[in-house]
Formats: structure tokens, C-alpha cells, sequence
């Protein structure tokens, strides 16, 4: 319940940009206890039930692999 507050925090203290600056936007990955979380620069939390997330320009391609791999039993 700590981890976006303290997020913020960081970010802004080090002048990454945040959800104040639409010109830049981003997305974090962060995996805890085998469970995928994407934070957005708005700070959005988002979760998916599968095993597996991708981020950034390739998401599509990524996510296409990974189910591929994960419907022959190799993921």
C-alpha cells in the first residue's frame, strides 16, 4: 500500500517526470511474489491474471510470443 506514495516520491525528487507532465509518459514493470503489476506515469496500477506482461514498443510482439510459448507448454 506504501509502494506508489513512495514511488512518487522518489521519482519527483530525483525529477523524473510524473502525471503533472503530459509530454512524457512511461510505464514501470515491477513483479512481486509472482504476481506482474504495471504502473503507468499517472500512476494507474494495473494487474493481469496471466503469468506473463510486456511494456513498452514491442508489447504486442512480446505478448504474442509469450502466449505462443505458453499455449505449447514452453513458458
Amino acid at each position: 500500500a506504501e509502494f506508489i506514495p513512495e514511488l512518487r516520491g522518489s521519482l519527483e525528487l530525483n525529477d523524473y517526470p510524473t502525471h503533472d507532465d503530459e509530454k512524457e509518459s512511461w510505464s514501470l514493470m515491477v513483479g512481486v511474489r509472482g504476481h506482474l503489476f504495471v504502473i503507468e506515469s499517472d500512476f494507474h496500477l494495473g494487474y493481469d491474471e496471466m503469468c506473463y506482461n510486456a511494456i513498452g514498443a514491442g508489447t504486442e510482439y512480446a505478448l504474442g510470443a509469450m502466449f505462443t510459448s505458453n499455449e505449447s507448454g514452453q513458458l
